[in-house]
């Protein structure tokens, strides 16, 4: 009997399927000046910007602060 012949693995395939059933992407739009800043911000800690901004959210959430003076 004939052996079927294995495909080989993609990973690149892979990582983009497990994303796109794992995640969700969300972006925003801000004035360049403000990118910078979070940028900076998130070099200076560390992190990148998805990590950063993920854990503001939490904060924020968590701690039931009020952004609506904020607009």
């Amino acid at each position: 009997m004939p052996q079927k012949k294995k495909e080989k693995f993609d990973k690149v395939k892979y990582d983009n399927e497990y994303k796109k059933n794992n995640y969700k992407r969300i972006g925003i739009i801000c004035k360049p000046e403000k990118a910078e800043q979070i940028e900076d911000y998130c070099q200076y800690l560390g992190m990148n910007k998805s990590q950063f901004l993920i854990a503001a959210a939490e904060y924020i959430i968590d701690n039931n602060i009020d952004l609506n003076g904020l607009k």
